[in-house]
């Protein structure tokens, strides 16, 4: 609908349009200040806000376009697919007995070729799920060498050991129905969201990527859309962002901001995350990602664009508005924060940044940029310059409609609250907002190294002529050769 009212003749609707725009802008800016010093009516700004949300959607003539769009049948689905292909919607929803939410359970609904109804498959209750995460570990390789295994990891026939858990309880429930399939269109629901279908183990040698085209969407409704989207065959132009320096001072962010360069992430999520005080380090090793991926483009001719160090800021990502790349690749620290707890706001201390403590989860993830610690370490805003910190909230208020993929090389990319079977609400929602096509995203913290060798392999075989998905698929495979799941399992292809 957003893409639509942007290209709207009608000024009336254009005029509520702008002023809904510049009430984002305004609440993003707000947001981004301590509490104590955001404007006295910051209420009727929010209020007026969602005003125009709904008289937009009202007047909007797409508005009835939107609705009929959510009214695609499973009859339609099953059209769209191919001969050995299957669709699976995962649902998360409460169980009544005796008028009671009595606990929450996962199940699928399944579509092939020969249904003419979904094939409804119940699998486990949510606490069956959390009890597994609970003793994965916290930490990212604890949890990724108990759930998961790769072909060339050592001591192949004890890792893995939760994986195989959890495999029966989300994934073997539906093998009878995946008979002849080959191809899996899956789009999954609460806490699967957090789960590497690809890399989860079937058994002591075999992964689901080995059985299965494994292809995850936002909602399997859109495979019906997925023949009217035209995808170029070949990359044609790149923008990166890498090599933040996200340490300045106040004099160099105000002189820093007159600069326009490109830039990359890669996204490093420290151990003081959303703690009072925390900062972030540099990440060198995104330096040479930028680096080595221009070079492979420019070897190939394609138009590229680097930002690096004080270009790899803010203003230089939001002035991609508009007049976005096919390709956008950013490579930094990416956060995503739990929900703070009241005690925690009631007793907030000046010093600690506010968006530990935001309510909506848009404003509680998004990626680091160029002199982001002055902001995260609790200092106020500098008045006239972006912060750095690029949250959820403002990217989804951009005009990224001409991209077709932006990578995330970061960590923690495809979190975000889960709200039911509603998607992530996180920077993944904030893209598709923004108008992107498809999306490479990472379900925890990456290794800089490998992760540059993952994404400059993906370019290298897209650049060859395979399509997008072809191409991440062949060069996850390429790297399950050489290392462990940790290394290549994270990053998550969306559409």
């Amino acid at each position: 609908m957003i893409s639509s009212l942007r290209e709207s003749t009608d000024t009336l609707l254009r005029k509520i349009f702008e002023q809904w725009q510049l009430n984002k802008t305004i609440l993003a800016k707000q947001y981004a200040l301590p509490m104590i010093q955001r404007r006295s009516d910051l209420a009727s700004i929010e209020d007026q806000t969602e005003s125009l949300e709904k008289e937009l959607s009202l007047k909007s003539s797409s508005f009835e376009n939107q609705q009929q769009s959510f009214q695609t049948k499973t009859t339609d689905v099953v059209k769209h697919l191919a001969r050995d292909e299957s669709a699976i919607e995962f649902v998360r929803f409460k169980l009544i007995k005796n008028d009671r939410s009595d606990s929450i359970f996962y199940a699928a609904y399944i579509l092939t070729t020969k249904d003419s109804a979904p094939v409804f498959v119940p699998l486990c209750e949510e606490k069956q799920l959390q009890k597994l995460f609970d003793s994965a570990g916290t930490t990212a390789t604890a949890m990724v060498s108990k759930f998961y295994r790769g072909l060339e990891v050592k001591n192949k026939n004890t890792a893995g050991a939760l994986g195989t858990e959890l495999y029966k309880l989300i994934w073997q429930p539906l093998e009878p129905y995946l008979k002849n399939v080959k191809k899996v269109s899956y789009s999954p629901a609460g806490k699967l969201y957090s789960i590497a279908f690809h890399a989860l183990p079937v058994d002591s040698t075999t992964v689901l990527m080995d059985k299965y085209q494994l292809q995850q969407y936002t909602s399997t409704r859109q495979v019906v859309l997925r023949e009217q989207e035209k995808q170029n065959s070949k990359p044609q132009s790149i923008t990166l962002f890498g090599d933040a320096s996200f340490t300045l001072d106040s004099l160099q962010i105000v002189k820093g901001k007159t600069k326009t360069e490109n830039v990359s992430t890669n996204i490093y999520t420290p151990q003081n995350r959303g703690t009072r005080g925390g900062t972030w380090s540099n990440l060198p090793g995104t330096a040479q990602e930028v680096k080595t991926i221009q070079q492979l483009f420019d070897s190939n001719k394609i138009s590229t664009n680097s930002f690096v160090q004080t270009t790899a800021s803010e203003e230089n990502l939001k002035a991609l508005s508009g007049n976005s790349p096919q390709i956008l690749h950013i490579a930094t620290h990416g956060f995503f924060l739990p929900e703070p707890d009241k005690k925690r706001k009631e007793n907030n201390l000046s010093n600690e940044n506010t968006y530990t403590l935001a309510d909506d989860p848009l404003l509680r993830s998004g990626l680091i940029l160029a002199g982001g610690n002055y902001a995260w370490s609790g200092k106020t805003p500098i008045e006239g310059v972006e912060d750095g910190i690029a949250t959820a909230y403002e990217i989804s208020q951009l005009n990224l409609s001409n991209t077709e993929l932006v990578v995330l090389s970061a960590c923690e990319t495809a979190l975000g609250d889960v709200k039911g079977s509603e998607g992530v609400f996180g920077l993944q929602r904030a893209f598709k907002m923004a108008g992107v096509k498809k999306m490479i995203v990472s379900l925890w913290q990456v290794p800089d190294k490998e992760t540059a060798e993952l994404m400059t392999t993906f370019y290298g075989y897209w650049m060859k002529g395979k399509t997008i998905n072809d191409a991440f698929t062949q060069a996850q495979a390429d790297m399950r050769k050489k290392y462990a799941p940790f290394y290549w399992a994270a990053f998550v292809l969306v559409e």
